[in-house]
């Protein structure tokens, strides 16, 4: 996987006590976007996939199942 830099901007209190625990800011930087992203995607999916179950239902409402007519029961 190949990286890019970038610039960021930190409070200079975090940089501090970062810098003091040996923290690494790139990847806590990396893994905290990567966090983010993964959240974002999640959400997106979730309304997606809301609104798609919501077409299907109404289909279905409208249409009826495809099976209907071939259940015994």
């Amino acid at each position: 996987m190949s990286k890019s830099k970038t610039t960021v901007t930190i409070d200079d209190e975090l940089l501090e006590q970062a810098r003091e625990l040996n923290i690494n800011i790139s990847s806590a930087a990396e893994q905290g976007v990567k966090a983010e992203v993964r959240s974002l995607v999640e959400e997106r999916l979730k309304k997606l996939y809301k609104e798609a179950a919501e077409e299907l239902d109404q289909f279905v409402e409208k249409h009826g199942l495809f099976s209907d007519g071939m259940r015994l029961f």
